[in-house]
């Protein structure tokens, strides 16, 4: 979409927020529109996002990430937490002695970085004698559309996406699911 269109000339802007916040939603600017003041927002929706005009008085409030710094070296910082991890044996631990492993990863909607997550974890698993052929991921797609080759490929990397076995979840199939009480 292109710029927002002035449906009449503003009087003055309402303020914007005083330090500029990380969210799903992006609020651009505000504008004047037929409905008086809006937020111009951008949502992240798809590849390239969706923009919203909002009016004013229908916006509470955005919510916002709470800041963070990076970590200096995530890599490091993984392997420490699957060897250390908090209140729990380490996961070579847990995976001793065990036949096989399923590992669950969120769907493309979620910006999770598994490419950076799933190598240490696999190889983890491997070492501790569960067969590569007996690990499982599986693409929790809740009742979203499965992800099949590319967007596979794009999640968890073409070498993971080649050589081990990735099923997604289908949430409409009630004969694939197992009832388990309530």
């Amino acid at each position: 979409p292109g710029p927002p269109r002035l449906l009449r000339e503003p009087q003055s802007p309402p303020p914007l927020p005083s330090r500029p916040r990380r969210s799903s939603v992006t609020v651009e600017f505000p504008l004047a529109c037929a409905a008086g003041w809006c937020m111009r927002v951008k949502l992240e929706y798809g590849r390239q996002g969706l923009y919203a005009e909002l009016p004013d008085e229908r916006i509470v409030r955005t919510l916002a990430y709470k800041d963070a710094a990076p970590l200096p070296d995530p890599q490091a910082a993984l392997l420490d937490v699957l060897n250390n991890p908090n209140g729990t044996p380490s996961l070579a631990e847990l995976a001793q002695g065990r036949k096989d492993a399923c590992i669950v990863i969120c769907d493309i909607t979620r910006p999770v970085p598994n490419r950076l997550i799933l190598p240490p974890v696999l190889r983890t698993l491997e070492q501790a004698g569960i067969p590569r052929g007996e690990i499982l991921i599986l693409n929790a797609t809740g009742l979203h559309r499965p992800n099949e080759g590319e967007e596979l490929i794009e999640m968890v990397g073409e070498e993971i996406f080649r050589n081990y076995r990735i099923e997604n979840h289908h949430g409409k199939a009630l004969e694939e699911h197992t009832f388990l009480g309530t």
